[in-house]
C-alpha cells in the first residue's frame, strides 16, 4: 500500500526550451496516486514554474492561487502515459503542459489505464471474439470505467494533499481530446472539468477563404444563411460504417472498452446485442451508465461551466453527439461555451489561448 502524502521536498529543477521561448520549472515526477494501483501507469507527474517558489507572479497568479491545469494522453480509449513537459508527439508543437506553465498554470499530468492496459499488444485495435483471457498476460485491469475512475483519483490525490501541493485544488481544469473522455466533466471550481479546444466558426464569409469556397454552404452577402446538409457529408467523407460503434461483430475499439479481464470485447446497445454475428453479450447495464454522461446531468455535483469543442469535419463520431451534450446542459442551465470549429478533424489543443482565456475568466 503507498502512502498518499506528497512530498514537497521531492523534486527536480528541469528547464525546457522550445524555439525561442523557456521554462524553468519543479518537476514533481512519478507520484502513485492510489494506494493499491492496478497498473504501474497509474502515477502522476506536477509542474510549477521555479518563479513562483521566489515569491514572484505570472499572469496574476501566485503559488498559492494559480489554477491546476491537467491534460492527459488517452486517445482511442487506450491507456496514456502521464504526459511531460515538452513537444506534443501527434503536431510536433510544444504541448500543452509547457504553453500552461508559461501561461502560469501548475501542471498535474496523470497516468491513465485504457482498454489495452494490460495486454502484450499495443496495437491501436486487437480484436475482441467474446473469448475467454487464455493469454499468459497481466489482468486487463483499464476496461470502463477505468479511465474515468484513474482521472478522479488524481484529482482527489490534488485534493487530499491541498494544503502542501502547489495550486489552488478549488481550480483545476482537465482537458480532454478524446470524446468518450468528456465524460467526466464538472467545474471550474470544483474538483474535475473537461475542456475540448477549437477555434470558432464565423457566420461571416471572407472573399476568397475557405468557407467561401465551399459549395454546400449558401450566402447571401457575406453571410451564411443556410448549410445543405447532404452535400456537407459528401464532402467530408464517411469514415466508419453502420453501425460506428457496436459492431456485430465486435471489432470495434468500444466492443473491446466494455470487455474485462475474462471476456474481450461486449455489445453495449440492445441493437447490437440482438444482431450480434458472434453471440455477443451486452455489458453490464451500469457500467454502461458510468460512460454516459446524459445519466448524470442535472446531480448536484455536475460542473456548472462546461466548454465543449467539436470539429466541423470530425468524423470518429456524429456532430449530433456534442451538440445533444451540449443541449441538454443548456437545458439544466449550465454555463457551456460550445462550437464546431470549421474544417477541424478529430483533434485538440489547437486554440490553447482562447481556451485559457475561457479559464482565466473563471478562475480569476
Amino acid at each position: 500500500m503507498y502512502d498518499l502524502t506528497f512530498d514537497p521536498e521531492k523534486y527536480e529543477i528541469k528547464t525546457c526550451e522550445l524555439g525561442n521561448r523557456s521554462i524553468t520549472y519543479r518537476a514533481f515526477e512519478h507520484i502513485v496516486y492510489c494506494a493499491n494501483p492496478a497498473s504501474k501507469i497509474q502515477t502522476l507527474n506536477i509542474y510549477v514554474s521555479e518563479e513562483y517558489y521566489s515569491g514572484k507572479t505570472i499572469n496574476g497568479y501566485s503559488l498559492n492561487t494559480a489554477p491546476i491545469f491537467a491534460p492527459n494522453t488517452v486517445g482511442g480509449y487506450m491507456e496514456g502515459p502521464a504526459m511531460e513537459v515538452g513537444i506534443d508527439r501527434f503536431n510536433h508543437k510544444p504541448n500543452s503542459a509547457f504553453e500552461a506553465l508559461l501561461h502560469g498554470y501548475v501542471v498535474m499530468c496523470a497516468g491513465i489505464r485504457g482498454r489495452n492496459t494490460g495486454m502484450h499488444s499495443k496495437e491501436f485495435f486487437v480484436g475482441g471474439t467474446g473469448k475467454e483471457n487464455t493469454e499468459n498476460q497481466e489482468k486487463r485491469s483499464g476496461r470502463a470505467p477505468a479511465l474515468i475512475v484513474d482521472m478522479k483519483a488524481a484529482i482527489r490525490y490534488m485534493r487530499h494533499n491541498a494544503k502542501t501541493v502547489p495550486g489552488d485544488v478549488e481550480k483545476i481544469i482537465t482537458n480532454f481530446k478524446d470524446y468518450v473522455m468528456s465524460f467526466v466533466s464538472a467545474s471550474a471550481k470544483k474538483e474535475k472539468e473537461t475542456h475540448d479546444t477549437s477555434v470558432r466558426l464565423s457566420d461571416l464569409a471572407v472573399p476568397g477563404s475557405d468557407i467561401d469556397e465551399q459549395e454546400y454552404i449558401i450566402f447571401e452577402g457575406n453571410q451564411v444563411k443556410k448549410i445543405d446538409t447532404d452535400a456537407y457529408v459528401k464532402k467530408i467523407t464517411r469514415m466508419k460504417p453502420t453501425p460506428a460503434f457496436d459492431a456485430l461483430s465486435l471489432e470495434s475499439p468500444e466492443n473491446e472498452e466494455f470487455g474485462d479481464d475474462e471476456v474481450m470485447a461486449r455489445h453495449f446497445t440492445e441493437f447490437a446485442e440482438k444482431h450480434s454475428k458472434v453471440g455477443g453479450v451486452k455489458a453490464d447495464e451500469q457500467i454502461i451508465k458510468l460512460l454516459n454522461p446524459t445519466k448524470f446531468i442535472g446531480e448536484c455535483d455536475t460542473t456548472k461551466n462546461w466548454r465543449i469543442r467539436h470539429g466541423a469535419f470530425d468524423r470518429d463520431t456524429s456532430i449530433a453527439i456534442p451538440v445533444i451534450l451540449a443541449t441538454m446542459l443548456k437545458n439544466k442551465g449550465y454555463e457551456v461555451d460550445f462550437s464546431l470549429p470549421w474544417g477541424l478533424p478529430h483533434s485538440g489543443d489547437y486554440d490553447l489561448e482562447e481556451l485559457f482565456a475561457w479559464i482565466d475568466k473563471l478562475a480569476k
